[in-house]
């Protein structure tokens, strides 16, 4: 008899994206309509300029959604598709850091024990070099909340030298505190160890054999058809940042750090959080070890107030994901062996645009009652 965790995994290798910019499976279309209605209306009330959502459980696709527009002012006012290239902002942290970190994990080349100092030697003597790789990617290294690294200096040397010597808010273990300097870090570590640059070393080991084609740093300088990226905020001068990461501490690093500046679309989303889904696996067979994945997903902050696994969030009990600033965001439900990707651009034109919060709210809740029921 096949074991549960076989079922789980052979059920997400076949997941089958469709091509549509609106699929209902067969027997889930009166469940979702309400839910297709309800992103009509803040897509055309300008909640958010667009949205792009898929649902998926045990493999197969519930639901795929795209609403709205691209951006809400010219040359951006076009139809939105499910081929939209979104600014994942923090997502960064879970489709491409994680990744890495857990790949050399697995081949020898790191291990979750080692300090910052093994492999940042210019950390030594500094409270950062004591920090370790399981500290950083679960929050609890002690780093400071804040980002702002332009404080620093404007070239990346200077940046990163700045937060290697600046003091620790608390010891490491001690505390739960959301920090991106622990991703620049980890994003340098992979960097340092790989000889490759991130981007590069992201996008040869996990992007390309789970087939997200688009997924990518800095796209403006890569896609021919930048009409299907989706601009986020405007500035002063009414430019939109527009396939340029929105994430200004991303932006001082070229574009290319740890924390955020990755761009992706509803399918390379979905493809990853097959992945994630099967344990390391999808299509292609193997792609990270089930062990280390699974650890991965399990709380990693002990008694400490806030949960946390190695850079997945817990949202309850039984989900994890993760938040963008710009509007996107993954949540899984481990019970449920499903997951919902929302993309949206919340930013654009301005990031006050507070509406996000319901959205999201609103969104899972009713996917997850639902399918609870």
């Amino acid at each position: 008899m096949m074991t549960r965790n076989l079922e789980k995994e052979i059920s997400w290798r076949t997941l089958t994206l469709p091509s549509d910019n609106i699929y209902f499976a067969t027997s889930y279309v009166d469940f979702f309509k309400p839910l297709h209605q309800y992103l009509v209306k803040v897509t055309e009330e300008q909640w958010v300029p667009g949205v792009n959502i898929v649902v998926a459980q045990e493999g197969k696709m519930l639901y795929q959604g795209s609403y709205g527009n691209v951006g809400l002012i010219e040359p951006y006012k076009q139809a939105n598709s499910i081929h939209t290239l979104y600014d994942i902002a923090s997502l960064t942290k879970v489709t491409a850091t994680w990744p890495a970190i857990l790949f050399l994990v697995q081949n020898g080349l790191l291990s979750l024990d080692d300090q910052v100092s093994d492999h940042l030697p210019e950390s030594t003597g500094f409270d950062v070099g004591n920090v370790t790789i399981s500290h950083l990617l679960s929050h609890t290294g002690g780093l400071p909340a804040g980002t702002y690294v332009k404080q620093y200096g404007l070239q990346k040397e200077e940046i990163i030298k700045g937060i290697l010597q600046t003091s620790l808010e608390n010891r490491p273990g001690q505390n739960v505190i959301y920090s991106n300097r622990g991703f620049i870090l980890l994003g340098l570590l992979v960097e340092r160890i790989t000889a490759q640059p991130l981007d590069e070393f992201v996008n040869e080991t996990i992007w390309k054999p789970l087939h997200m084609k688009e997924t990518c740093f800095n796209p403006i300088d890569k896609l021919r058809d930048s009409g299907r990226i989706a601009p986020t905020e405007c500035v002063e001068s009414k430019e939109c940042l527009h396939g340029v990461v929105h994430d200004e501490n991303a932006r001082l690093l070229d574009g290319i750090a740890g924390h955020a500046g990755v761009f992706s679309t509803l399918h390379d989303m979905a493809r990853f959080c097959g992945m994630v889904m099967g344990e390391g696996t999808f299509h292609g067979g193997q792609l990270l070890e089930e062990s280390i994945v699974r650890q991965s997903l399990k709380k990693q902050t002990g008694d400490l107030e806030k949960p946390r696994g190695y850079g997945w969030d817990f949202f309850s009990p039984t989900v994890i994901g993760h938040l963008g600033f710009t509007g996107t965001s993954i949540l899984i439900h481990r019970e449920l062996n499903a997951f919902v990707i929302l993309l949206t651009n919340r930013v654009h034109p301005s990031r006050e645009n507070k509406h996000i919060k319901s959205i999201r709210e609103h969104v899972h809740s009713y996917i997850w009652d639902g399918l609870r029921d």
